[in-house]
């Protein structure tokens, strides 16, 4: 199913894989709040399962969760190889289960992968996290069971909100032309009326106000511009400049990467003194997104409290010119010394 925002297409899986079974859904302690409302927005309890230093599960916790479970999100953060392949391994002991979860993977972070996860039952991303397109989220069912359940969602005659759906997508429009813009512009100047920030925040807004149990589809524009792409290409590009950031980053005091195995959205910077070391960089022209602000609802404990509290976001796209990873890097090593 092609749906317009990561959340959506949770929100699809969810309702798809009725948890109401038991009315559970288990989630990882490290976790963006909008995925816990869209869990929450549709009457199920949380739970949330502890994660190692690596973002990997502990097992034995997520296990005993996965008993009384009605959905498991599993989410390979980042696309990093070494993660991936213990969910996967993972996601082999899930479906043994007796009282088999519904097992859905969240892949917003992660750059699309031809070895699909098909242990699990849906795999969803948001290619609008990647590309420079307003929406896009593909829903994809693996298992038997949700191949047929998503082909009757489909069939199903649903309202969609074209109003504010359609506001959204201005506002994201809006958004990325004037980022394009700005970046083009020296020097940087950190305004969110010039560099896209208001608008972005006026879109996140609406998306919040669409109706919990609607997923609207994406646009055909979208659509046509990924399926134009080279994702093998663009997959490669994105490797090779994760690489490149943690092989001249790795060494720089006080920098710590937890992932060297990105092919995703971003590579994961922990640092100590994150608000004063982000402020230092956006002065520089350096602009470092963090994932993702603590939720309430998420139990305290190390070792994810470290990634709440240090995690920086060195960004990786396909169109990004190598120069720029270049001056980033320059700025970065300078700003730790």
């Amino acid at each position: 199913a092609w749906l317009s925002f990561g959340r959506s297409a949770l929100g699809a899986a969810i309702d798809i894989a009725g948890p109401s079974t038991t009315g559970r859904v288990a989630l990882p302690s490290y976790m963006c709040s909008s995925v816990i409302d869209v869990a929450v927005g549709r009457g199920s309890t949380v739970d949330f399962y502890p994660l190692n230093a690596d973002l990997s599960p502990k097992e034995d916790d997520l296990i005993e969760l996965a008993r009384r479970a009605g959905v498991v999100l599993l989410c390979p953060y980042f696309g990093a190889a070494g993660l991936t392949e213990k969910l996967r391994k993972l996601g082999r002991r899930l479906v043994a289960l007796p009282e088999r979860p519904w097992v859905i993977e969240d892949w917003a972070t992660a750059f699309p992968h031809p070895e699909t996860m098909t242990h699990c039952d849906f795999t969803f991303y948001s290619l609008r996290k990647i590309y420079p397109v307003p929406d896009g989220a593909p829903l994809v069912a693996h298992s038997d069971r949700a191949r047929e359940a998503l082909a009757g969602w489909k069939k199903a005659d649903r309202e969609q909100p074209t109003g504010v759906l359609g506001d959204i997508l201005r506002q994201r429009v809006s958004a990325k032309v004037k980022r394009h813009h700005w970046l083009a512009t020296r020097p940087l100047k950190d305004d969110p009326n010039d560099n896209g920030l208001s608008e972005s925040l006026a879109s996140e807004s609406l998306i919040d106000k669409l109706p919990g149990n609607q997923s609207p589809i994406g646009s055909a524009s979208s659509a046509s511009y990924i399926l134009n792409r080279d994702l093998t290409r663009d997959r490669d590009t994105v490797s090779t400049l994760a690489q490149k950031m943690i092989g001249a980053l790795a060494e720089v005091r006080g920098f710590e990467f937890p992932l060297r195995d990105c092919t995703g959205i971003a590579v994961p910077l922990l640092i100590k003194n994150r608000g004063a070391f982000r402020s230092a960089a956006r002065a520089e022209g350096v602009f470092l997104p963090a994932h993702w602000p603590k939720a309430k609802s998420v139990p305290t404990g190390a070792p994810i409290d470290r990634w709440y509290a240090s995690e920086l976001s060195l960004p990786s796209m396909p169109s990004q010119p190598a120069k720029d990873i270049d001056i980033m890097i320059k700025r970065l090593t300078s700003l730790a010394q």
